[in-house]
């Protein structure tokens, strides 16, 4: 916002200096014909060209915001320890399974034996204790963590909401003076200094246009930094990048 408003004011500046310069009243040595009086240059964002939507916002933060991708992560955090307590309930399978072999020498049959075996056994089985305290605090807590995950959507889309409608203030309103206040009263002031190069005015005249002008420009100014204030307060809230 500072930034914008110092590269204003400095084009304003150079604007009045080229006013000077270029003054059809004075002769100088120089003229500086990079610089011209169309504030219309000063534009350094359209907003009315912003293709943003609010379902598309608004659906992007909720998948993208860090406190909702937290509270997300706790459910599934929750019902994965809920999952863990209940699989102890199945008894754990132990297999043993081998080779061996029996040479001639110590065979009863005198020849070369060989063979394989496999065992199973069943271990942990909880015939009396079923977890039931654990898998209750489990439940709670998945509970718990659900309605922290639908509280935080809710605080999340009552930010965005505030920060969509501020923006879109600060949008329509800059979109105005681009479209509308600065190019009239910029045509005014060159209409009103025509008027008096040809003597059909007086200064006064000029030069209470050239104030209502540059009280334009300051307004300009500040709807500027409103937009850009906006913006980046819709970037926060809804995660998204920048792109002005």
């Amino acid at each position: 916002m500072r930034t914008n408003t110092a590269k204003t004011q400095v084009i304003f500046a150079q604007n009045h200096f080229n006013t000077i310069m270029n003054s059809s009243n004075i002769n100088f040595d120089t003229k500086e014909d990079s610089l011209n009086d169309d504030y219309q240059a000063l534009l350094t964002v359209k907003p009315e060209d912003n293709s943003l939507d609010f379902e598309q916002v608004k659906n992007f933060a909720l998948e993208n915001r860090a406190d909702i991708l937290r509270a997300r992560q706790k459910v599934i955090s929750a019902t994965y320890n809920l999952n863990v307590i209940k699989s102890k309930l199945i008894p754990d399978i132990e297999l043993e399974g081998g080779w061996g072999y029996e040479t001639g020498s110590n065979s009863d049959t005198g020849n070369f034996e060989s063979g394989a075996f496999l065992s199973a056994n069943l271990k942990n089985i909880p015939l009396i204790y079923r977890y039931k305290p654990e898998i209750k605090n489990a439940q709670l807590e998945i509970e718990k963590a659900e309605l922290t995950y639908e509280d935080t959507k809710i605080d999340a889309v009552r930010n965005i909401t505030d920060a969509w409608e501020k923006y879109t203030i600060a949008r329509d309103n800059l979109v105005f003076y681009n479209k509308e206040l600065l190019a009239d009263s910029n045509n005014l002031l060159k209409a009103s200094k025509k008027s008096l190069d040809k003597n059909k005015s007086d200064v006064t005249s000029f030069l209470v246009a050239k104030k209502l002008y540059l009280e334009l420009i300051l307004g300009y100014q500040e709807a500027l930094a409103n937009y850009y204030t906006s913006y980046a307060e819709l970037v926060r809230e809804t995660n998204m990048p920048i792109s002005l």
